[in-house]
């Protein structure tokens, strides 16, 4: 595999290309791994080694159990076949609904922000308007616009998509879908949900990122959200040399 590779003299690769080589000889004969070897030249001559593996999804084995479920939430059993083991394994996975989160700006530069007791942190937390569809078929959008409104009494202006993501890959195929809203209006009071009691904050732009950076929230869409937001409000990310 390796017999075309040329390393620069004096990087010290031929050491590592020994053992690389035997890493190879283990998994030669599996399927399952098929390795790539990349060689980089740095900028003080020297070389290393990026390692690849072809994988392979997991196949679902049978139909998915609900174990429990309530609060628009399941907790669901589901049996995987490892394909490098050949076992078939059992996965407990959260099911719920997408959601959509947005960091809403208002002409004064104030991000609005909400302030909620969490159940499951069992902590009140800072974090952004964020929600569930009410419906079915309620688009993601417009799902933020509601959720906007009634945690804030805020009215959505100019909307920038940001993308969607999942909300924890091992365990659950929900995604949050993120947004960005610039020129926010109070437009009318809250309209909350029997369980729900929130309190509406606000701060300027350079104060909600100090919030982050000094670990004061803890959300992770509101987290990526905002630095999703940055390159649509001027900001940027500087990396120290």
């Amino acid at each position: 595999m390796l017999k075309n590779c040329h390393p620069a003299p004096g990087c010290g690769i031929q050491k590592r290309m020994k053992y690389v080589n035997l890493l190879d000889s283990r998994f030669r004969e599996n399927d399952n791994f098929i390795y790539f070897f990349l060689f980089q030249q740095s900028h003080h001559n020297n070389c290393g080694i990026l390692l690849y593996m072809i994988l392979k999804k997991w196949k679902k084995i049978g139909k998915s159990k609900i174990l429990a479920q309530g609060y628009n939430k399941k907790i669901i059993k589901q049996q995987f076949l490892n394909p490098n083991s050949g076992k078939v394994e059992d996965f407990y996975l959260i099911g719920q609904n997408d959601w959509s989160i947005v960091l809403p700006i208002t002409n004064d530069g104030k991000v609005i922000y909400v302030r909620q007791y969490k159940q499951g942190c069992d902590e009140i937390v800072i974090e952004l308007p964020a929600g569930m569809p009410d419906y079915k078929n309620e688009k993601p959008k417009e799902v933020m616009r509601r959720e906007l409104m009634e945690e804030t009494g805020h009215k959505a202006q100019k909307i920038i998509s940001l993308g969607s993501f999942f909300m924890s890959t091992r365990n659950s195929s929900a995604r949050f879908h993120a947004f960005l809203s610039i020129g926010c209006k109070k437009a009318a009071k809250q309209e909350l949900d029997v369980n729900e009691e929130i309190e509406i904050g606000n701060a300027s732009i350079k104060e909600w990122l100090e919030m982050i950076t000094k670990g004061k929230i803890k959300e992770h869409s509101s987290i990526v959200t905002t630095f999703l937001s940055l390159p649509h409000i001027g900001g940027k990310i500087i990396f120290k040399k």
